[in-house]
């Protein structure tokens, strides 16, 4: 599977992204694929994010043909938005070739990490392997996941990745943020929250602080943009529950979400906004 995994950064000048998850005979389910582009407008104009989603059978996105005539369908749809709602926006060269997202059995070990992942600690028994993209300093979302890497082979003699627990960091740029932000701030308001949930300021409000629904966050701001960068960091398995994480939990999620921050917004010419413990 991959949709759960990072997405590959799109090449050639292109703010985007293109992930996809495999198809499913079993319960009859086809091959998705998703490629999303941030138009940054020009100034005064409010930036656009354009999405693109497609089906394919059989090997799907697997082939690299098929991944490029996708992410150029949608390549072509972000130059007709822009001119069409006037944003003026700075597009890409034709794309060449489009990368393919890693599946949950394609990791590399925490410390030899390089890309999205890169600089992150590792935490004995939970956290030795990290599920990354290559990291090219533009693309509006970037995604680490991080866990213990330990695999199985199934009844059809198949390896699956079973995780003892495992963490999802994300990045988030642009419209990308503003988009992300306000469905936090929107889905903040019920109760389970896992992490001591309503405490501190609300997300995006201040320089750090605890998701609504579990897990935590920060800041950064960047260059010409009036929202700034957001960065998260959520464990599934504890998200929207009433267990609050034990003292050396939390300070694991902090820290590795202090590594993340710094390394993504560094690429993107951005600047943390740190806070004073």
């Amino acid at each position: 599977m991959r949709g759960q995994y990072p997405p590959v950064p799109l090449d050639r000048g292109w703010k985007g992204v293109f992930n996809s998850t495999g198809a499913d005979y079993e319960f009859g389910t086809r091959a998705e694929g998703a490629t999303t582009i941030l138009l940054t407008c020009a100034k005064g104009r409010p930036d656009l994010l354009v999405t693109v989603a497609t089906e394919e059978d059989e090997a799907g996105y697997d082939d690299p043909k098929v991944r490029l005539r996708h992410a150029r369908i949608a390549t072509a749809t972000a130059g007709k938005a822009s001119r069409k709602w006037g944003c003026g926006a700075h597009l890409g060269k034709p794309l060449r070739t489009v990368g393919l997202p890693v599946t949950d059995v394609e990791s590399t070990p925490v410390h030899s990490a390089t890309g999205t992942c890169a600089g992150l600690p590792g935490r004995r028994g939970t956290v030795t392997h990290a599920w990354e993209s290559r990291r090219d300093g533009i693309a509006p979302l970037e995604k680490c996941v991080l866990g213990d890497g330990r695999t199985h082979r199934n009844e059809e003699g198949d390896e699956e990745l079973v995780h003892s627990a495992h963490y999802d960091l994300n990045a988030y740029y642009g419209a990308y943020a503003t988009e992300r932000l306000a469905h936090e701030r929107a889905t903040g308001t019920g109760t389970g929250t896992g992490t001591g949930i309503g405490t501190g300021p609300p997300p995006g409000k201040g320089l750090e602080g605890e998701l609504p629904r579990g897990g935590y966050w920060r800041t950064a701001s960047c260059p010409g943009d009036s929202t700034p960068a957001f960065f998260t960091i959520v464990r599934p398995d504890l998200a929207d529950t009433f267990d609050t994480p034990s003292r050396g939990e939390a300070a694991y999620q902090r820290s590795a979400l202090g590594a993340f921050t710094k390394q993504s917004a560094a690429s993107h010419g951005c600047t943390p906004k740190t806070p004073k413990h």
